[in-house]
């Protein structure tokens, strides 16, 4: 391995290529070899090669380089070798896929970080083969302005992996920098539809088309904006509206199109407010099968909250491979996430293996114990061309004589894959679905597996006053609604935020005028049971409108919050910063730094010093003005 830094490693696979990238101590001719296992013939293939920025011990700079070997046959064996003159300095092998209409592998994984189950992983990999791997982003644990965190946290922990197995990289929020660029991003580029800017890009393989997104330009920058008290830079803004446009045009293409599946990765999660905003319209108006993520470092399972996809487009956000974790908690009576009824399970996990046919896609969800044995947490098998599911055992309670009726039903998916849970419901001949069941107020979705039955309740309101005729299948009641009460106050939140270095007490809640004709009436907001604010709202008819109340808090305390005729919600404001809270930068450059995890606050002779001791605490410093460097000082 002499004067090679990090590799062998291969990129970017296709049915018939494969990319064998290596990184290099200065600039030497290196020559790229291969030939078919028990062959004779060898071939030699061009090396391209980009220099790095000079860091740490490297200040010469170092070299990456790849070489792409192309034609290659289907589910054959194939030497590689890298030489230096005659001198042999690495070799690998790697097996093409059997075919067109041969099962696909592939294992997922993402947040790698410290990575201290590489131990368990390289068997994994051995006792699956897959065809390649998957990364959700955050190879680094620090930045990615750190070559080290690369070297050490996954070059050296996987060699004979990565020198055999391909990887497909999307950056996470600590890759963000130039060495994921130059190591994975470049090399991977030159076999992709890369966008226009930014290190978003999509590939085809074998009937599937993956469409890989880097989310950092929303779910990094303009986060740090918002939860900062800033506003977007014009930089970020236009990268976000080029990779929103890029995006579409690639869903839009034939190749996204006549897929048999479209898969799409992101490294921030579904319940990323910012992911959400951005990634999720575009999935489910193009109908991408499934999205996988990371991020957050645990296991979690939605479906669409979109009552027309429901399972159609599924969401998965997986664990680290940080410690060995696998423990899956599956949606029954209450919400998993109070924000996301449509969350219907979560856990800790640390790897997937999806096992792709043309018409079938069963994704398994793996831990380790603390020996590194495998256990499979979930399962999940999509099925293309879904039955509808079948609803039995139908009663219908009249609630009140307001218009709230109870339906009790038993729900049978019959279809071979997972489907999510719905009543079709008509009244007075107008159609509704119900695709969340339980209580009203902590009402969730249900996804049933193949042959699964279970039973529910949901709730219905009708809203007009005078006879409605409501039935299920050939279940039907006929009520008398009465005239409601004017408004319906739902999913009331309370959080404590700093904004501009003052705490505030911000509070939501979804109000609905249940009335059909235009109401104008005042919405009071409590806080310890007394009026402080009170909203004028003008409401159309059964029009349905979201409130904020801020509220400014003086001293530290327990406080009784409540809006209209709600129960109050006790938060307790302890003086510590909610958000993400911040350290000025002295030097003038106005490179504002970002405290991230639950660092400790430490007095000591010097005065109150900041201890970042655990993996997940750290100080990121987005770059504005100058660049981090202080004269006659050091970082």
């Amino acid at each position: 391995m002499k004067h090679l830094l990090n590799g062998p490693y291969l990129m970017s696979p296709t049915d018939a290529s494969i990319t064998i990238v290596w990184e290099m101590l200065g600039k030497r001719e290196l020559t790229l070899k291969y030939l078919e296992k028990n062959t004779k013939k060898q071939y030699i293939i061009p090396v391209k090669m980009q220099e790095e920025d000079p860091t740490g011990k490297y200040q010469q700079g170092n070299y990456v380089c790849w070489g792409i070997i192309e034609d290659l046959q289907p589910d054959k064996e194939y030497i590689y070798e890298i030489y230096e003159d005659e001198a042999l300095l690495a070799a690998g092998s790697f097996t093409t896929p059997k075919g067109a209409n041969e099962p696909i592998k592939i294992v997922t994984i993402g947040d790698s970080h410290s990575f201290e189950t590489s131990k368990f992983f390289k068997q994994t990999i051995a006792k699956h083969h897959p065809d390649f791997i998957l990364h959700s982003g955050d190879i680094s644990f620090g930045t990615g302005y750190q070559h080290e965190q690369y070297e050490n946290n996954w070059f050296k922990l996987l060699p004979e992996v990565l020198a055999s197995m391909p990887v497909y990289y999307v950056p996470g929020n600590h890759d963000d920098g130039i060495f994921f660029d130059s190591l994975f991003m470049l090399p991977q580029s030159q076999r992709v539809h890369n966008a226009k800017v930014g290190n978003s890009y999509s590939t085809d393989y074998l009937g599937i088309h993956f469409i890989m997104i880097d989310s950092n330009p929303w779910g990094l920058f303009e986060m740090n904006a918002v939860n900062s008290g800033a506003k977007i830079d014009d930089k970020t803004q236009e990268l976000i509206d080029e990779t929103m446009k890029w995006l579409e045009e690639d869903l839009q293409s034939e190749a996204a199109q006549n897929a048999n599946w479209r898969i799409l990765v992101s490294h921030h999660p579904y319940t990323d407010v910012f992911n959400n905003k951005y990634v999720v319209p575009m999935a489910e108006k193009y109908n991408v099968d499934l999205v996988i993520s990371g991020h957050v470092h645990y296991y979690t399972k939605s479906v669409s909250i979109n009552q027309q996809l429901g399972a159609k487009t599924i969401y998965i956000s997986q664990g680290t491979l940080q410690n060995a974790a696998a423990k899956v908690d599956f949606i029954e009576n209450g919400r998993l996430l109070e924000e996301f009824p449509e969350a219907v399970a979560i856990g800790a996990n640390n790897f997937g293996v999806m096992d792709i046919t043309e018409d079938t896609l069963t994704y398994k969800l793996y831990g380790y114990d603390a020996k590194g044995k495998e256990e499979q947490v979930d399962e999940i098998k999509i099925v293309k061309g879904a039955k509808e599911v079948l609803v039995k055992d139908v009663s219908l309670r009249r609630i009140d004589n307001l218009g709230n009726v109870e339906i009790r039903a038993t729900l049978e998916n019959c279809h071979e894959g997972v489907q999510t849970g719905k009543i079709e419901l008509t009244d007075n001949g107008e159609q509704h679905t119900l695709q969340l069941f339980g209580h009203k107020t902590n009402n969730h979705s249900i996804l049933l597996n193949p042959g699964e039955c279970r039973q529910v309740v949901a709730n219905y309101e009708a809203l007009n006053a005078g006879e409605h005729h409501i039935r299920v299948g050939d279940t039907a009641i006929d009520i008398v609604v009465y005239e409601p009460n004017q408004l319906t106050l739902e999913h009331f939140k309370v959080e404590a935020k700093v904004m501009d270095h003052k705490t505030y007490i911000v509070s939501s809640i979804e109000v609905t005028n249940n009335l059909d004709r235009e109401i104008f009436t005042s919405v009071p907001y409590y806080i310890n049971q007394r009026v402080v604010e009170s909203k004028n709202i003008f409401f159309r008819p059964l029009e349905k409108k979201f409130l904020q109340f801020i509220y400014q808090v003086q001293q530290r305390g327990e406080y009784n919050v409540s809006i209209g005729d709600k129960l109050g919600k006790n938060i307790k404001i302890t003086g510590g910063i909610r958000i993400i809270p911040t350290v000025q930068d002295k030097s003038g450059n106005g490179n504002i730094g970002l405290i991230h995890g639950t660092p400790r606050l430490i007095s000591s002779k010097k005065g109150v010093e900041l201890w970042l001791d655990k993996y997940t605490d750290y100080i990121e410093i987005p770059v504005e003005k100058e660049p981090l460097v202080a004269k006659e000082g050091f970082t």
